[in-house]
């Protein structure tokens, strides 16, 4: 319960208008410039601002109620601050090196340079505060700076400096006041060090009269005592809380009045009033409190208190981009990848299974590389559908190197003639997207194809059909396509002017399937020179690079999520890319040149396969292996695998 009481106190300290107000106006503006600037570095260099607006505003907030607060006691002296919370109640006898001792060594000198009276009231502003170990600490710093100090318990409910005494509180100031004892035997001396003494009056019992403290009798007392020390250290309990007025503030010169940081400015007014008519006015107040310092804001505490504000607004925001991320990468739509286990499932085929009639030309069989260092690269492949969506139109393979070298990328015609382990013959590559049977799915089969002809696996893999090729582009403010002349296609549905145009979906898809374009030049329609079947490939990857340009260009995490948000339903991925993974790869994608990126080709010839009904059909050989192809982009290979 008491835990519970107090986590409640201390979100009441947290909740309010001086430490809400400037957090709230550091998120907003956080939020205001990473809306129009959200680099890295902006935001970095906008949460260091806002942090260090939410100090400066904390600090002027802060100061204002502090002035507020205190105005009650601001024509008196602030004589310093103690920690509240201890080991002992006597830091200053039972660890003189302490902080807290340090910290009563200071004030003791204060009072006595700061205040005036040798008679000395310590009062707390309300019960429980610690205005009695206040006074007793006090009395034993000065004791042992060799002042001559007496200290008086003058708090009658037994709460203050008579609890502290073994030997009885009476007979004390009550005894003393009715002439019941004399002053030698009401006090009591206190052992302060080895040689040091420091005498004490204990309250006594005060009996039926609760004023009795004001008489002419503790006047007396207390003007002998006078005679002989340099101050008289009189704890009483507070006055505004306390429901009687014992009187001994008639006697005393002022008050010194113990606060803490919930002291209200309501609280301070009525111990000031309560003192001042008591005839002992508050001539300064000491700041108690678990927190250090407690009666003044500091630029130190600002410095924290904008660093903290910074960090926590960046902690935030990137919890948020993160949840945000997980919430979209949550939501994809994604396919089985375990190549591993179709590779288990499917026997190779032979490498003489495909037999070549004659030819006047030699033509190479397809050639399968040997297997890569799986460690070398990462790769994605990247497949558009066509309009069945049950073959693969465009087939991309991304080559990222794992040594940070310039990745590639190689276009493999939707006609190259490959093995299918499926089918344990020979086919084009856009079949395998069929999978085989209800064991091996299209993607993993096409995966699994690719890496047989490059040696190299394939991790993963993104699928996308003509709609969503189409919703990319869009997604993305459409790709630039530049053409010397206006060219068409009427199969493609390709009509674009000349010059360069900003293709929209639509116009960027037909120019990708484009086999037959036209131009128009001088107001006569002409096949463009040197397009061919092979020219989609190229086209392929250049809208794969323009894509890749425009998707590099996002500023900051929650941008890249924000599109990948907006293009969710346009591509489907393999259910082995992690989102760590794709967030390092868009990443790393921003510091890399495009134009530099190798763009590998595939040599390949024309070739005339029989189908089983008689008819025939053209496809492509590739006249060279993977592997040569790899080492020509990336020589370093061959001298590595040597060594």
């Amino acid at each position: 319960m008491k835990l519970f009481k107090r986590r409640r106190r201390r979100s009441r300290r947290f909740f309010t208008v001086r430490t809400l107000l400037p957090l709230i106006a550091a998120i907003v503006l956080f939020g205001i410039v990473t809306a129009t600037w959200s680099t890295p570095t902006a935001m970095m260099v906008t949460g260091a601002t806002s942090g260090l607006v939410a100090g400066l505003g904390w600090l002027i907030l802060a100061r204002r109620y502090q002035a507020r607060r205190l105005a009650p006691v601001a024509g008196t002296v602030h004589l310093g601050n103690i920690s509240a919370y201890t080991d002992s109640p006597s830091p200053t006898l039972v660890d003189p090196e302490s902080s807290a001792a340090a910290e009563y060594r200071d004030i003791a000198r204060r009072v006595e340079a700061e205040t005036t009276g040798q008679i000395l009231q310590i009062a707390g502003v309300s019960p429980g505060i610690g205005s009695s170990t206040v006074a007793m600490n006090l009395a034993f710093a000065m004791t042992l700076d060799n002042r001559r100090v007496i200290l008086v318990d003058g708090d009658m409910s037994q709460r203050g400096l008579s609890r502290f005494v073994h030997t009885g509180s009476s007979p004390g100031l009550a005894e003393l006041a009715r002439g019941e004892s004399d002053l030698a035997r009401s006090a009591r001396l206190w052992a302060v060090g080895p040689t040091k003494r420091l005498p004490m009056v204990p309250a006594g019992e005060i009996g039926d009269d609760e004023t009795i403290l004001g008489s002419a009798t503790v006047a007396s007392a207390l003007d002998q005592i006078a005679d002989g020390t340099d101050l008289i250290l009189v704890d009483v309990p507070p006055a505004f809380w306390s429901h009687v007025d014992t009187g001994i503030g008639a006697h005393a010169d002022g008050t010194i009045l113990v606060i803490n940081e919930h002291t209200t400015a309501q609280a301070l007014e009525n111990a000031a009033t309560a003192h001042r008519d008591s005839g002992a006015p508050i001539v300064g107040y000491i700041s108690r409190s678990a927190r250090r310092p407690s009666g003044r804001v500091t630029w130190r505490g600002m410095a924290l208190r904008s660093v903290a504000t910074g960090l926590l607004i960046l902690a935030g925001f990137s919890a948020w981009t993160g949840y945000q991320a997980l919430r979209t990468w949550s939501g994809r739509q994604t396919v089985v990848n375990d190549l591993a286990a179709a590779a288990d499932l499917l026997e190779p085929l032979p490498a003489d299974a495909l037999e070549l009639p004659e030819f006047d030309e030699v033509v190479i069989p397809p050639v399968s590389s040997p297997p890569a260092d799986s460690s070398e690269f990462t790769t994605y492949l990247i497949v558009g559908t066509d309009e069945s969506e049950k073959r693969a139109d465009v087939v991309v393979l991304l080559l990222d190197p794992n040594d940070g070298s310039t990745p590639a990328m190689v276009s493999l015609p939707r006609d190259l003639y490959l093995p299918n382990r499926c089918r344990q013959n020979y086919t084009r590559i856009n079949v395998t997207f069929f999978g085989c049977r209800d064991e091996i799915n299209g993607p993993t089969l096409l995966a699994l194809t690719v890496s047989d002809f490059t040696g190299i696996p394939v991790d993963h893999f993104a699928l996308f059909t003509f709609a969503g090729f189409e919703e990319i582009v869009d997604e993305l403010g459409g790709i630039e396509i530049c053409t010397e002349y206006p060219v068409r296609d009427r199969k493609a549905d390709l009509n674009l002017p000349g010059g360069c145009t900003l293709a929209s979906g639509d116009q960027a898809l037909a120019w990708v399937r484009s086999r037959t374009t036209q131009e128009l030049v001088n107001g006569r329609w002409r096949i463009m020179p040197g397009v061919t079947d092979l020219t989609r490939n190229q086209r392929q990857q250049e809208m794969v690079l323009a894509l890749f340009s425009k998707a590099k260009n996002f500023s900051s995490v929650s941008e890249l999520m924000g599109t990948v948000r907006g293009l969710s339903n346009a591509f489907t991925l393999d259910d082995q890319l992690s989102l760590p993974d794709a967030v390092r790869l868009a990443w790393g994608f921003r510091s890399t040149n495009l134009d530099e990126i190798h763009r590998l080709s595939i040599p390949v010839k024309d070739y005339t396969v029989e189908n089983p009904d008689g008819t025939v059909k053209y496809v492509l050989l590739p006249t060279r292996s993977f592997e040569d192809i790899l080492n020509e982009a990336y020589p370093d290979r061959i001298s590595k695998a040597l060594s």
